[in-house]
Order: structure tokens, then C-alpha cells, then sequence
């Protein structure tokens, strides 16, 4: 089932077409209106999730007027390095608040785009910023379910025309938003422009002209971005659902544009110039004998809620301490302090936007609080108001005409802004994998979840569907995980694995190039992978390069080969936790190892392309001479219930029954083998 998500800075929804009926779903009951969700998370320490506006009245009851107290806490090492000098790796710490309950996110939508926020820590756990997001939509995809009663795997989901204007930061920020998607549960995700969805809205309506061509213009104002597209109607109508009492106008898009400021920034306007005030601005202190103003960078900290938290560091609290015993207005100065111990930051914005709301509608408003230390009562006038934000309408109105100017180049207009999910088909052969830089391993079924080993070594675990949508959209998975490159190289996807073939097994076998082995607990390594969402799961340094990991069953038995075509079997039980497996040449590495239940018949292929076949009950033990297959890259069983395929550097071709010989062209070889 398909719905449509309006993922907001502020507020989101979501709505359900049935072919008749538009239906806003109810996802916060709590709320003034249930169908219009407050985009906050709260995430306790003890990972309680709490959503909306539940979010919210949660951080309050939890923080405000708490004790604040901030340890010293080591999170790792950097490495310095000097001309001429030696290499110093420094310890980095952290000051974190002992008190605190958990972390409240708001808006953070707006950091979709930026390259430097990667994410947060919320106590002992580090959360990237796709894994917030992705909380914040499976929340509300569970609540949406509940109100269907239904499954739900596929979203349109609403983009702003302009992430940001940096292509390079648009594109990052539509790629998070599709992993986070994923990782929130849907299986097919559609992303369509915001103001282009809401035209197609308009022309909905009962009293929209449909007798005669229209152009119209969607100004689209948000929480953190403002979007602009310039639409025309035609009179023929347009075969995707609508209303059975309407007929839609078929549209065309003249013209987008976009910027990264809105209803946000002008909250921020009015704390920065309204409200520091009450809280000294403007005041001064007395330092060896001179009158200095209070330092303007504590009120620059007004500009976000998070940055007035910022000020809680011991030394800025201090030297606020100092200041109030010789300052004119010493009352202001402590009321800035206990704004910043007591966490009334929020409160600040919540005030300013609920100004601006009335302005919307009367000449004045009035910037009210009153609470135990923390009193003001402040008018702003729509006059005011607009002369605070007019840097702001400057930007808006230049972007509006460059709207209009584009109306002539006839933009190509889509409800959807990347045709970014083609249908799946059963299986998907891994040429197309491949243009995600994964190595080849099998033919696998759309809907299959696989288990990533990197060289860091790290696991992931990272729906199939998802590796599509990033070759359709020509993305890498290394850019797009942000995989570490260090002195060593590159960290890249050195093996993968279906979940389905490995969650069987009690154990996990992780091998190195040298045949060094480590054995995982299954389902604790799984649990744990699954419970961090995106996040990835290091593993201590093992000896040697990573190469592949394997389902390690009981009775069942190991097959290795070497890159000098040496074959060797070990019974599963005569692994230990950890420790060498072979004992390799100097030179040699493994080649392909495989993990079987029991004895079966097998095939070797060669880079030539020619086949041998032998029994694994025939390969000799670690003790035993080696058998010996010069040139031999792959290997696989032969299983009555499955196919056997020849992945080449061209093509991917079937395996003819009893074969010796695959039908290579001129220039074509041999990658692997694979079984589905």
C-alpha cells in the first residue's frame, strides 16, 4: 500500500488515497490537530522514543529547572602530524551533561544537506543523522499502519525543490532522506517536489476553473526551506486517480526555484533581536576599572536554542558569574544564567513563533513570559517585524523573480523529481549490483536484506532495494555510507550475505585473506546490528585483510581455496573461536571459501572458463597433500533445487548441465560462479 508523507522542519503528515478519498491519517493524538505532527524526537538515555508533541511536553517535564552538571569524557584520538616532525596522536574528549535524561531533536530536517553534521551522541550510543530521521518515520509509519490497519511498503515522500544550493549538498541530502527511508521500513520510495504535489492539490479542488488554461505560482512556505514552482493548466484531463466527481487538468511545469530559509529564520530574527534584552544585551560590567559591554557573543548564542545550551560549559557559566557581581543590571545577568542552567531555551522560540503566527493576522502581538526568575512582556508590531526580517525578503523576492524569469526556458515538469523506483523484479543479477561497487556473489531476491563486511572491518546491514535505487540514481555505496579512507586506502565492501542464509546458523565464521578465523555469536551480532539501524557495528582488528564471512554450522564443513589453487576441507567442529585455519605460503591468500552443511558434489571453474567436477568428501584434510587445481577462481556446489551461473566481466549466462567448458567470447573471463 502506497501513501503519500509531507516530512516537515516543523510539522509532517501523512494522507492515503483509496481511489476516491483522500484520507489524513491520524499520527498525533496528543496534538491540537492529530493529523499535523510536531517533526520532534525525543530519545531518552534509556532509549525510550517519544514522538511529536509528546516529544516535547517530555522534554520539558524532564529538563526544565534540572541541576546541570558536565564531565569530561574521552570519544577518541586524532592524529597530528608535522613537517619534519614525528606523528602525535592526541586524545579528544567531550563535556557531557551527567543529568541529562536524553536529547530532544527539532528541525532536523535543515541538516539534511550539511557534509559537516554526521550526527550525535545520546548517552553511550551514536546516532547519524539518517538514523534520527529514520526514527522520526517509522514512528510515524507505525501510527499511519495502526490507522489503515494495513502494511504499508510504499511512500511518496515531499522534497523541497532546493535542498541547498550547492548541487553537491542537494544530492546528499535526497540520498540520506532515501536511506532513511529504507531504513524506516519502505520498500519503494518515490520523492516528488513539494510546491509541483501541492499544485496538483489545487487543481483538485471543487471550485478550481477547469473550462479554460490557468498559470498559477506555489509559494511554498516551510519551517526550513521555501519553494517556488510556476505551473499551467491545460483543460484535457489526466488519467493518474483523482476525486470521481473532478476531472484533473493535465499540468506543466514552467519553472522551480528554492531557498534554504523560512519560517525558522524569522523565529530566530525575533529571539536574537527582541528577546536578549531582558537578558542584558546592551549592559554593561566593570573590569580593572573600565566599563565594558556584557561580551556579545553570549547573545549571539540566541540564535538557536541548541546554542544557548552551548553556554552551559563550565567556563562560560563562570565567567557570567563574574560579570553579575559588577554589573549594571546584575538582575539580567542572573536571569541569563538561569535561562541557560534551567533549559528554558526552547520556550524562548516557542514564544517568538507564536508572535509571529498572530501577526499573521493583528497589527501587534505581544513576547510574554513569566516564571520564577525569567519575567518579560515585550510588544513587536508587524511594522517591526518586517523591518527584522527584510534581509530575508530581499533574498525570497530575488529568488521569486528568478522564478519568473526561467518561465520562458518551458522546465520540464514531473510530479516526481527522480524516476527513482522502477519496478523490482524477482531476482536481480548482480551486473546491476556491481554498479554499486559490491563484489559479486549471487542472484538474490528483491526484497532480500544483506549482511555488508568492510575492510575496517565493520558489519552493516542494508536492504537490497536500497543498493538498486543507489546504482538508478549513479551514487556509489562508499561515497554513500561516507566509508573512512585513511594512510591504509580506501575502506570498501570486501564480502556480502543474504540475512535469510545466515540467521540459520548459531555462530558467524568471519576469515581473513590469510585464513585467520573468528567466530561471532549470530544472534547477538545481528540483534545489535538491527537495533542501531544504520548505524555500523566495528569489530576489534583481526589478523590479516577481511575477506568473507560464513554461516559456521556445526556439523557441517569449511571448503578453502587458495589463489594457487590449492583446495582444502575442515570439519566445522575442529574450528576454533579464533585462530589460524591453514598455515599459508607467505605469498598465498584465499581465493573463495565456502560453508556447507554436509558433503555434496561440486564444480571449480578456472579463469579460461574451463570446469572440473569433484566430491567435497575428496578434498584433503590441512594434513593431507592438497589437491591442486592450477588457475581454479570459484567454486560452488551443485544442489538438485538450483541453478548454477557464470558471473563474467560481460554477461551473466547459465551453466549447461555436465559442462567442461564455458561458451567465452574473445576478451571475456571469468569472475565467479554463482547458484540461485
Amino acid at each position: 500500500m502506497r501513501i503519500g508523507m509531507d516530512f516537515g522542519t516543523t510539522n509532517s503528515g501523512i494522507a492515503h488515497y483509496d481511489g476516491a478519498q483522500l484520507r489524513l491519517l491520524p499520527l498525533d493524538p496528543s496534538a491540537p490537530q492529530a493529523a499535523i505532527a510536531r517533526s520532534a524526537l525525543y530519545l531518552t538515555h534509556d532509549r525510550q522514543l517519544h514522538f511529536g508533541q509528546e516529544a516535547i511536553r517530555r522534554y520539558y517535564e524532564q529538563n526544565l529547572n534540572r541541576p546541570v552538571q558536565l564531565e569530561r569524557v574521552h570519544v577518541g584520538e586524532i592524529e597530528l602530524t608535522f613537517a619534519e616532525l614525528p606523528t602525535f596522536l592526541r586524545d579528544v574528549f567531550i563535556e557531557r551533561d551527567v543529568f541529562s535524561p536524553g536529547r530532544l531533536f527539532l528541525s532536523f530536517k535543515s541538516s539534511l544537506a550539511s557534509q559537516g553534521y554526521l550526527g550525535t551522541a545520546v548517552a553511550e550510543d551514536f546516532y547519524l543523522l539518517e538514523d534520527i530521521i529514520a526514527l522520526y518515520l517509522y514512528s510515524a509509519k507505525r501510527r499511519a499502519e495502526a490507522a489503515l490497519n494495513a502494511e504499508l511498503t510504499e511512500v511518496v515522500l515531499g522534497r523541497p525543490v532546493c535542498y541547498a544550493d550547492d548541487p553537491a549538498q542537494d544530492a546528499l541530502a535526497q540520498a540520506r532522506m532515501l536511506q532513511a527511508a529504507h531504513l524506516a521500513g519502505f520498500q519503494r520510495v518515490h520523492f516528488a517536489y513539494e510546491p509541483v504535489a501541492a499544485a496538483h492539490s489545487y487543481t483538485l479542488r471543487p471550485d478550481f476553473p477547469r473550462d479554460r488554461p490557468q498559470t498559477f505560482l506555489v509559494f511554498d512556505f516551510g519551517g526550513g526551506t521555501l519553494d517556488i514552482s510556476i505551473v499551467r493548466s491545460e483543460t484535457t484531463a489526466r488519467s493518474y486517480p483523482a476525486p470521481r466527481s473532478h476531472t484533473a487538468p493535465s499540468l506543466t511545469v514552467l519553472a522551480t526555484g528554492g531557498i534554504a530559509l523560512a519560517g525558522d529564520v524569522f523565529d530566530s530574527r525575533i529571539v536574537r533581536r527582541k528577546l536578549t534584552a531582558p537578558f542584558g544585551e546592551g549592559s554593561h560590567y566593570q573590569s580593572d576599572g573600565r566599563s565594558l559591554p556584557v561580551p556579545a557573543a553570549y547573545y549571539d548564542a540566541f540564535a538557536s536554542w541548541q546554542d544557548l545550551l552551548v553556554l552551559q560549559q563550565p567556563q562560560s557559566l563562570e565567567s557570567l558569574r563574574q560579570i553579575a557581581r559588577s554589573a549594571s543590571e546584575p538582575a539580567q545577568i542572573q536571569a541569563l544564567i538561569r535561562l541557560i542552567t534551567s533549559h528554558y531555551g526552547l520556550r524562548l522560540f516557542e514564544i517568538a513563533e507564536a508572535a509571529k503566527r498572530r501577526l499573521s493576522s493583528a497589527p501587534q502581538a505581544q513576547l510574554q513570559l513569566a516564571e520564577d526568575g525569567l519575567a518579560f512582556d515585550l510588544p513587536l508590531s508587524r511594522r517591526e517585524f518586517e523591518r527584522l526580517i527584510r534581509p530575508d525578503r530581499r533574498q525570497i523576492a530575488a529568488r521569486l523573480d528568478a522564478a519568473l524569469c526561467l518561465v520562458a526556458r518551458q522546465a520540464d515538469g514531473s510530479l516526481f523529481s527522480q524516476p527513482l523506483a522502477t519496478p523490482l523484479p524477482p531476482a536481480i543479477p548482480l551486473p546491476t549490483l556491481a554498479q554499486t561497487s559490491l563484489p559479486p556473489a549471487r542472484l538474490l531476491p528483491a526484497d532480500e536484506r544483506l549482511l555488508l563486511l568492510t575492510s575496517r572491518p565493520r558489519l552493516l546491514i542494508r536492504p537490497l532495494s536500497l543498493l538498486q535505487e543507489l546504482a538508478t540514481i549513479g551514487s556509489r555505496l562508499e561515497s554513500f555510507e561516507r566509508f573512512a579512507e585513511d594512510a591504509f586506502g580506501a575502506e570498501i565492501v570486501c564480502h556480502f550475505a543474504p540475512l535469510s542464509e545466515l540467521g540459520a546458523a548459531r555462530r558467524l565464521l568471519l576469515l581473513s585473506r590469510r585464513a585467520h578465523a573468528q567466530t561471532l555469536a549470530s544472534d547477538a551480532t545481528l540483534q545489535r546490528l538491527q537495533l542501531s539501524a544504520a548505524l555500523p557495528l566495528d569489530l576489534p582488528p583481526r589478523v590479516g585483510e577481511p575477506f568473507t564471512l560464513l554461516p559456521w554450522l556445526e556439523t557441517g564443513l569449511i571448503l578453502l581455496l587458495t589463489d594457487g589453487g590449492r583446495l582444502y576441507r575442515l570439519p566445522a567442529r575442529a574450528v576454533a573461536d579464533e585462530g589460524a585455519l591453514l598455515s599459508l605460503p607467505r605469498s598465498a591468500r584465499l581465493q573463495a571459501a565456502l560453508s556447507l552443511p554436509e558433503d555434496v558434489p561440486l564444480v571449480l571453474a578456472r579463469t579460461d572458463g574451463r570446469l572440473s567436477y569433484c566430491h567435497s568428501a575428496e578434498i584433503p584434510l590441512p594434513d593431507q597433500r592438497p589437491m591442486v587445481l592450477r588457475g581454479a577462481l570459484a567454486l560452488a556446489p551443485i544442489q538438485p533445487d538450483r541453478s548454477l551461473y557464470a558471473l563474467t566481466n560481460q554477461r551473466l549466462l547459465r551453466v549447461p548441465a555436465a559442462s567442461s567448458l564455458l561458451p567465452l567470447e574473445s576478451g571475456e573471463r571469468l569472475l565467479t560462479l554463482l547458484s540461485a
